[in-house]
């Protein structure tokens, strides 16, 4: 017989451990934070250090869900997870355009206000005749 629906059991499965529903989120901020200010206090490469992040996270997060899913259907699987894949590789591409997008518009307005400052003093240094 199943337990009545109450505000505390309508998404959570009973073989959840409490840590995992509340505390994954929390402590990833916590983590991800700390390293972050730990990398910049010991002026580490910051962009190695955020992708060591981001993969551990996803890593853990990726296991989390196949270990203890909120809800028994929506239990990812490897099919389940190989159909999603294709969606993470789209996002993670479109993402990769867009950053390099912004990343040369940056590098062409950088080059074209230094060469308009070189030019500028050119032009403005007084001429020996």
């Amino acid at each position: 017989m199943k337990p009545a629906a109450t505000h505390r059991n309508v998404y959570k499965e009973p073989s959840t451990p409490w840590v995992v529903t509340w505390l994954t989120w929390p402590i990833f901020f916590a983590l991800n934070v700390g390293f972050a200010l730990l990398a910049i206090g010991l002026r580490e490469n910051y962009s190695s250090v955020l992708t060591t992040l981001l993969i551990t996270n996803v890593v853990v997060l990726v296991t989390l869900e196949f270990l203890f899913p909120i809800r028994r259907e929506w239990k990812m699987t490897w099919r389940s997870f190989l159909r999603d894949l294709k969606y993470i590789a789209a996002g993670g591409a479109t993402f990769a355009v867009v950053d390099g997008l912004f990343g040369l518009a940056a590098t062409c307005t950088i080059w074209a206000l230094v060469r308009k400052q070189c030019c500028c003093s050119v032009r403005s240094s007084p001429s020996k005749r």
